[in-house]
C-alpha cells in the first residue's frame, strides 16, 4: 500500500479587524518532496498564509478558521508547545527576495 497523505493541506478563511474576508477558503496541498513557492503581489495574502499555518496570525491581530495539516497533524489545534517542539520556520531575506523555509522535525 502506498502512503498518500498530503505532506501539508491547508484551507484557510482569514479576518482581520480592519480587514474582514481578506483570504476565503485559500487552498493548498502539497505532498512530500515537492517544493512550494507563493508568488503574489504585495498584500496578496502570502504571509497571511504562511503566519495563519504557524499560528502566529494573532500577533498581526489576525484570525484564521479552517484547517492546516501538517504530516497528519492538525495545526489549528495542536498545543504551543507541541507546535514548538515539532515544527520551526525559518525567515529569511528582504523585499522581493523575503521567503519562510518551514521545518518539522
Amino acid at each position: 500500500m502506498i502512503y498518500d497523505e498530503p505532506f501539508l493541506s491547508v484551507c484557510l478563511s482569514v479576518d482581520y479587524p480592519t480587514k474582514p474576508g481578506v483570504l476565503r477558503n485559500a487552498f493548498l496541498q502539497m505532498r512530500s518532496g515537492e517544493i512550494m513557492g507563493l508568488v503574489g503581489q504585495s498584500g496578496s495574502g502570502k504571509s497571511t498564509i504562511a503566519l495563519s499555518i504557524l499560528r502566529l496570525l494573532s500577533l498581526k491581530d489576525g484570525k484564521a478558521t479552517g484547517s492546516a495539516y501538517l504530516c497528519g497533524h492538525d495545526l489549528m489545534r495542536m498545543k504551543e508547545r507541541q507546535m514548538r517542539a515539532k515544527f520551526h520556520c525559518i525567515l529569511s531575506g528582504r523585499g522581493a527576495c523575503s521567503g519562510y523555509q518551514l521545518l518539522w522535525k
